[in-house]
């Protein structure tokens, strides 16, 4: 087994009533690729690892990127992205990680895709997809997160 090592990416927030001076958010961030498998069309993405994420999730938007269409695809109602009644679209993807000299971890995930996603521009890799195919150790005080192939 292999084991890869990727740094926290800091995010800036700008101030607001709850935080008059902002704040730098710390999240264990990766950049990649979902590619769809049968017509090789990809959409270079951050990925969020996320533990309290059921599935692998990302924005609507991607799904004309990646020549699919919503109408085609199974919807299931699910809660958690900034609501409780999300229509998500599931398609069959593959997710790609760099992890140097021309070699990736890739995994072949049911991913949903919902508008919920879109705000962030980024996806989350949950529990189905992600987590069942690699071992994922956090360190959040280290700011490092590891992934085991």
């Amino acid at each position: 087994m292999a084991a890869y090592s990727f740094s926290y990416t800091s995010l800036e927030y700008p101030p607001t009533d709850a935080f008059p001076n902002g704040y730098i958010a710390q999240r264990p961030l990766i950049v990649g690729r979902l590619r769809e498998p049968t017509k090789g069309k990809f959409v270079t993405c951050a990925m969020l690892v996320d533990s309290g994420a059921d599935n692998c999730l990302f924005p609507a938007s991607f799904l004309p990127l990646l020549g699919l269409d919503q109408i085609d695809l199974k919807m299931q109602m699910t809660s958690g992205v900034g609501s409780m009644a999300n229509a998500t679209y599931y398609a069959d993807v593959i997710i790609e990680i760099p992890v140097g000299a021309g070699t990736s971890l890739t995994a072949s995930v049911r991913a949903g895709f919902t508008v919920g996603m879109d705000s962030h521009g980024f996806g989350l890799l949950g529990q189905r997809g992600f987590f069942d195919h690699f071992g994922v150790a956090v360190d959040h005080a280290g700011k490092v997160f590891h992934i085991t192939a």
